[in-house]
């Protein structure tokens, strides 16, 4: 009876074994609520699985590491993912992110329902992660201001605000909600909370409460979580329980958010979601649809012709003039095709020209530099008043470099000029990202800006230039000062095609050692050295009719 009893727990083993709850942890900035949990539950009841560890390289923003932890199959009982969160979780300490976008679509997709609704409780360690549209102890231009600080760019910062406090965009909460739409309880904060290591122990006080923690979630049926609130008391807490939440719109974001759904598909979905009351709360993810699915003409017109809908946003558009909104539903509507392309510039044109007055600020330049391309590519040098004066600031350079404006002769040759001068290192790192740009040559990667960087860029960039205008000459002499513009050479580019010449033309191919040749003589380059060694080279006969021709114009 006694071996018996001892195979039939034997065999029971593993059974019991296979009984242990999985507690999945995402750490994405603080690790003290994750220790914690692995500190305080017991290993026989629970095993534990993190996230972020599928990613390579947790310091690589291009890391899948989330596609990979669904993937995997891992089956969550628990979730918990801490991090700070304005829109997506991010972190002080390295590069990972996850963001509500891509929780939506793995959610639609159901291409993660093992991580994302199987758990039984599910703990959103961050800021905000399940606020709703009400004011709170900062104002939306503080909460702008933590955002820029964060490094978010100027109009996702308004994106993230707007959701947070105005009308456009749905809340954290219902989103967050229709993630999870299958857990059981749903636990995050409504503003402001505490830094990681207030919340382990917050958590911690939780778990204590609850006592046996394992059999609490065997439970099936649990109310509101009293003990979660008392020990999360002052903290912004807030819960939900959002099992069976989808609500109105859901079916058309998931078709949005779905790569397998057709672009036809996805364009009746828009047309329901704005057509909608919450239209509102569906506009930015309609905008960014648009941002990241290229649709044909054909694709769009069933959107285009809405008479309706296009009055709705461009009411909204008109009302929010020379803001980085407005222009961003300026750019929606005009992909759409409710505006072209002359009343998109002329809409955007004031809140434009404010950005280039001077002096140029850090926050001047990245809401330049993220402007639509429909609206960068429109900008031409003669726009800008003054345009070379901004060459003397690391921002204003910086406008220059996401304008592309830096091939234009005017601009590297300042740029050259003040690359030599300035003692500002910052401005001098500007000036050398925005003429490698240009030359497409690895000018400088990083650390202290030396002399040997500055040198080479203007050989580069000096060689560059002369070797596009040896491109466009022509073999005939006599046409040599219609097609080539000695006197607009500089005394440095003029040493540098000395300098080229000197060194023989086995350097070159033979049409480009003529060409110099006649560059030289388009600009009146006679000096006894450069004769010298042309009339050495003419024995080449590749070289020679450039050589006759150079010494017909010396004097």
């Amino acid at each position: 009876m006694t071996t018996l009893l001892a195979l039939i727990l034997f065999l029971a083993l593993p059974a019991m074994a296979n009984s242990r709850l999985t507690v999945c942890t995402a750490t994405i900035n603080s690790a003290d609520e994750t220790l914690l949990l692995q500190k305080t539950l017991s290993p026989q009841d629970f095993k534990f699985v993190e996230l972020t560890d599928f990613a390579q390289n947790k310091n690589d923003p291009r890391s899948n590491w989330f596609d990979l932890a669904c993937a995997s199959k891992v089956t969550c009982d628990v979730l918990l993912i801490s991090g700070h969160f304005s829109g997506e979780f991010f972190s002080d300490y390295s590069a990972l992110k996850l963001s509500l976008n891509q929780l939506e679509q793995k959610a639609c997709q159901r291409s993660c329902d093992n991580i994302l609704k199987n758990p039984k409780e599910i703990f959103l360690l961050g800021c905000n992660t399940l606020s709703e549209k009400n004011m709170d102890s900062r104002s939306p231009t503080e909460y702008y201001n933590v955002l820029r600080h964060d490094g978010f760019s100027p109009i996702r910062a308004q994106e993230i605000v707007e959701s947070r406090y105005g009308s456009l965009g749905d809340s954290n909460k219902s989103r967050m909600d229709r993630v999870f739409s299958e857990g059981q309880s749903l636990y995050g904060f409504t503003s402001v909370t505490a830094r990681g290591k207030i919340l382990a122990e917050r958590l911690k006080q939780y778990l204590q409460s609850k006592g046996d923690y394992y059999q609490y979630l065997t439970q099936e049926k649990r109310g509101t979580n009293m003990e979660m609130r008392a020990a999360f008391k002052g903290l912004n807490y807030a819960e939900s329980k959002p099992v069976g939440i989808a609500g109105s719109g859901w079916n058309q974001i998931c078709d949005l958010r779905d790569n397998n759904i057709d672009n036809l598909q996805k364009i009746q979905s828009m047309i329901q979601l704005l057509s909608g009351e919450k239209y509102l709360a569906y506009l930015p993810s309609l905008v960014e649809v648009l941002k990241e699915n290229k649709f044909s003409n054909e694709e769009l017109m069933p959107l285009r012709v809405q008479e309706n809908l296009k009055s709705r946003v461009l009411n909204l558009m008109y009302g929010m003039k020379k803001s980085v909104l407005g222009v961003s539903y300026a750019d929606f509507a005009y992909k759409i095709g409710w505006l072209t392309k002359a009343e998109l510039i002329q809409f955007s044109e004031s809140y434009i020209d404010s950005l280039f007055t001077l002096p140029i600020s850090i926050e001047k330049k990245d809401r330049l530099c993220t402007l639509p391309e429909s609206l960068l590519g429109s900008i031409k040098m003669e726009d800008i008043p003054d345009a070379t004066k901004f060459l003397k600031s690391a921002e204003g350079a910086g406008i220059l470099s996401c304008l592309n404006f830096g091939h234009l002769p005017a601009v590297f040759s300042k740029a050259i000029l003040e690359l030599k001068q300035t003692q500002n290192e910052k401005l001098k790192k500007q000036l050398l990202w925005m003429l490698q740009d240009v030359s497409d040559a690895a000018l400088y990667e990083d650390g202290k800006v030396t002399q040997t960087h500055i040198r080479s860029a203007e050989e580069k960039i000096i060689n560059d230039k002369i070797m596009k205008l040896i491109g466009k000459t022509i073999g005939n002499a006599s046409l040599l000062y219609s097609f080539i513009p000695g006197n607009n050479l500089t005394p440095e580019e003029q040493r540098f095609i000395q300098k080229l010449i000197l060194a023989g033309s086995n350097q070159f191919q033979g049409w480009e050692y003529a060409r110099l040749i006649r560059v030289a003589a388009a600009s009146s380059m006679f000096d006894v050295k450069l004769k010298d060694k042309i009339r050495l080279e003419s024995r080449n006969s590749k070289v020679e009719s450039a050589a006759n021709d150079y010494f017909n114009l010396a004097p």
